[in-house]
């Protein structure tokens, strides 16, 4: 067919039946683009309407706490944060809409959304600083927690510390590096058609505090103590005027939005757990090459269809296979890695990001000091634990001068990863289609940025409490500012 008759076809065939037929898809498509711009604009204007409040913890001179007290406050604010309807993970019946009416208003009027709080370190010129963000309603309750296992500790409600530190902007009077950071152990399933599928491999911890004997250290000297923060809060406190560092760990509680990786289960019910997704793992990738055959045995009760030796279908009782667990012929040290999956799923966990950023004035800017503060977090990862990995570096997968002419992709990621941590952002409500489509029209090819969208994961309280702690005195380093003076009670014989 020549170019004519395509022309033909298209003007007599195809125009008139989309143009006959607009009145029935345009409505359609517009209300559907509509819907999502409204759900995207009323949930990010709850969010902007949310206030926040910055606590600073000045921890006492002596601290013989180990982090299981910072645990114990984890598990205590602990929460199901489990977002609205019209979310992933979250199946939405139309049939709920008189029953569930409060949830449906919340939902697609109110723009109810839930908030998180996060946990953050800052080191202000060498100045190392602790602090807790969240909403107002609940600091009372973190305050309340926190003087519970410390109570000679100072906290105090402080103004939010990246506000002293102006925008970032290309050619402006700061500069900056950072980077987030995920889980990075990943396992493999293969369906039934062959397809190859990686998931996370959450179940696997990072190093703990546990694996260092600090839950286990009453009896040693406080100098013969082991803390794997320190090397971390050194390197923080290393910088000298003019620069800064910044550690965040964004959390939410967590709820069944991870991918089901049963491949027998998943059209039944598409997101479960992350402990779910852990115990698949663990049967299936771990166990299952250390379990044997106990013994067979048949089931009358229970029939199966199988065929005779002349080809035809009859019922047969169903076979069924008994497997020790193989936990006991596990070798030395993937038993230990089993025991530390099983001590993480058996704990609260929270859905995490986490983000690290060196800033400093330009004039004292040191490209160096980003890589030694990322190397100091490098002791919380081991070859049969979890480790993190860090990912969306801004200065990342720049290899040639040719590959970002003038920095222009550089400076852009630094920009949106400034904006990100200031922002605080990894639960933001996911932007609509539709509201992606256009940022991608209107983003210009020569600026546009190569950081990809936050990624989150599921970290327990136990290595919460690992990535922060207030470190007893076997952290030395001056930067780490104490209370000099205990706090005493009053005399009880006082004259009234």
């Amino acid at each position: 067919m020549d170019q004519t008759g395509v022309i033909v076809i298209l003007r007599d065939f195809i125009y008139p039946i989309i143009a006959g037929t607009a009145v029935i898809w345009a409505p359609l498509l517009c209300g559907y683009l509509a819907w999502g711009w409204w759900l995207e604009y009323v949930r990010k204007l709850k969010i902007s309407e949310a206030k926040f409040t910055m606590i600073e913890i000045k921890i006492p001179k002596e601290v013989y706490k180990s982090p299981a007290a910072i645990e114990v406050m984890l598990n205590s604010m602990y929460g199901d944060t489990r977002p609205p309807l019209f979310t992933k993970g979250l199946e939405t019946k139309w049939s709920t809409l008189i029953t569930d009416f409060g949830k449906w208003y919340s939902a697609i009027w109110s723009g109810s959304w839930p908030l998180w709080w996060s946990l953050e370190i800052a080191s202000i010129e060498g100045n190392i600083y602790f602090f807790i963000r969240c909403e107002p309603k609940n600091r009372e309750t973190i305050e309340n927690l926190l003087y519970s296992q410390f109570p000679q500790a100072e906290i105090t409600e402080v103004d939010d510390y990246t506000k002293y530190v102006p925008p970032f902007k290309a050619g402006g009077s700061w500069d900056l590096r950072a980077c987030e950071y995920k889980l990075k152990e990943t396992f493999e399933v293969v369906d039934s058609k062959g397809n190859k599928k990686k998931y996370a491999a959450d179940a696997v911890p990072l190093k703990t505090y546990v694996d260092y004997g600090l839950h286990d250290s009453f009896n040693l000297e406080e100098e013969q103590k082991i803390d794997p923060m320190v090397p971390f809060l050194q390197a923080m406190g290393s910088i000298g005027v003019g620069e800064q560092v910044w550690f965040q760990i964004v959390m939410q509680g967590s709820w069944a939005h991870y991918d089901n990786p049963n491949p027998e289960k998943k059209s039944e019910k598409p997101f479960i757990s992350w402990q779910d997704v852990g115990k698949y793992y663990l049967e299936n990738n771990v166990l299952k090459r250390w379990t044997k055959l106990l013994r067979t045995e048949d089931h009358p009760t229970e029939k199966v269809k199988k065929k005779d030796k002349d080809g035809n279908e009859v019922e047969a009782a169903k076979e069924v296979k008994f497997f020790t667990s193989g936990y006991g012929d596990l070798p030395p040290a993937e038993k230990e890695r089993v025991e530390a999956i099983d001590r993480k799923l058996v704990k609260s966990a929270y859905d995490c990001g986490i983000r690290l950023m060196y800033i400093a004035k330009a004039d004292k800017f040191n490209k160096n000091k980003f890589g030694e503060v990322k190397n100091a977090l490098k002791q919380f990862n081991a070859v049969n634990r979890n480790s993190l990995e860090a990912i969306n570096g801004t200065d990342d997968g720049f290899d040639y001068p040719w590959q970002d002419y003038r920095d222009l992709k550089k400076f852009t990621n630094r920009e949106k990863m400034f904006k990100r941590y200031i922002k605080r952002e990894f639960f933001y409500p996911p932007e609509m289609g539709a509201t992606v489509l256009v940022k991608e029209v209107l983003d210009r090819p020569l600026v546009k940025g190569t950081i990809k969208s936050t990624e989150i994961c599921p970290l327990g309280t136990e290595e919460l409490a690992t990535l922060f702690h207030f470190p007893g005195t076997v952290a030395k380093t001056s930067a780490l500012g104490r209370i000099e003076a205990q706090k005493a009670e009053p005399p009880a014989n006082l004259p009234i």
